[in-house]
């Protein structure tokens, strides 16, 4: 079986060289092993793998299946499927996987300036930074965590 991140590294090289018929047979094996909860980007790939082969109905009911139960906290995953919906004229559905990722994202971004507002408690505002600077890249329009950030970065923020 070897080494399952030289199968993944593979995979991605063969969907990045445009063989995704290859790229699937690898993504695929990976996909159904336990090695996915370690890597769940691999979800990712074996979507992209099936939208690069034409087979967007098994991309769509892979999305669905995985962002029903494994992991409803995708966003790209829910972005993904708004976008394979469009393509087949679903636009109610499409829009509440848009709705979908957007909740997603801004709880995402919700945790993150809690995280910061938690390190900054505890007195360390590097990692205050680090998860503000994940907030605003996560959401570009929260104004609150652009300007804690902002404030954090200041010379004189007490660093």
């Amino acid at each position: 079986a070897g080494d399952p991140r030289a199968r993944a590294l593979r995979g991605r090289a063969l969907l990045a060289a445009g063989r995704a018929r290859e790229a699937l047979l690898e993504i695929d094996l990976l996909s159904a092993s336990e090695y996915v909860r370690f890597d769940p980007s691999l979800w990712g790939d074996a979507v992209r793998a099936r939208l690069a082969t034409g087979d967007e109905a098994g991309a769509i009911a892979l999305l669905e299946t995985t962002l029903g139960g494994r992991h409803p906290s995708w966003h790209e995953g829910w972005r993904l499927l708004a976008d394979a919906y469009d393509r087949r004229g679903r636009a109610e559905d499409a829009a509440r996987a848009r709705r979908n990722a957007d909740i997603v994202v801004a709880n995402r971004a919700a945790q993150f300036r809690h995280d910061a507002a938690v390190a900054l408690w505890s007195g360390d505002t590097d990692e205050a930074i680090t998860y503000l600077s994940a907030a605003v890249r996560l959401a570009p329009d929260d104004e609150d965590a652009q300007q804690e950030l902002a404030r954090l970065l200041e010379p004189d923020a007490g660093r």
